[in-house]
């Protein structure tokens, strides 16, 4: 089944998807949206969160098996419950 992703950045989404992003997946682009607009913004008023596309999302996690851990996505090597 297709997924749609969002990404959420507490620094801002102009930071280089190597650093601290976080991955969530959907499973209609209906969902992804009402999340991506709910959570737009921070406290701070930086943008903190868009949509992204697969190779985005492979990018930020690596290659492997993505899990789901507190609601994000993370990749299986680094699950925290291993």
């Amino acid at each position: 089944m297709k997924k749609y992703y969002a990404g959420c950045n507490h620094y801002g989404v102009d930071i280089a998807f190597n650093c601290g992003w976080s991955v969530k997946a959907f499973d209609t682009v209906r969902e992804r949206n009402s999340w991506v607009s709910e959570n737009w913004y921070n406290e701070q008023g930086n943008h903190t969160v868009k949509a992204l596309d697969y190779h985005t999302v492979r990018k930020i996690l690596g290659s492997g098996v993505w899990i789901e851990f507190d609601g994000f996505l993370i990749n299986e090597k680094d699950d925290p419950r291993n």
